[in-house]
């Protein structure tokens, strides 16, 4: 290596060094940092967020079996209490 081809290189690297210290430079790369966290804090929200509809749906779900249940329960009761008073009168017996 020359003393000529030496110092385009040493040229080169220092220019490339201060184009990568230049404050821009540095405010850019800190600007896409923060994007790329914003974005991870914005997946991890959207996941949380996801979690909780999902559980409030599997409680309302469960509610909703639950008043279908009794529903069912106090209609077949009343069924019942119906049919029997059904036969009580076809029987005569009131």
């Amino acid at each position: 290596m020359t003393n000529k081809e030496f110092s385009a290189w040493a040229m080169k690297a220092w220019e490339a060094e201060v184009l990568r210290n230049l404050p821009a430079t540095k405010a850019r790369h800190a600007r896409q940092a923060a994007q790329r966290e914003s974005t991870k804090a914005m997946a991890r929200a959207r996941r949380s967020l996801l979690a909780q509809q999902a559980s409030a749906k599997r409680k309302l779900n469960m509610r909703l079996a639950e008043i279908e249940q009794e529903f069912r329960g106090r209609r077949e009761t009343s069924d019942r209490l119906v049919e029997e008073r059904r036969w009580e009168i076809i029987m005569g017996k009131k």
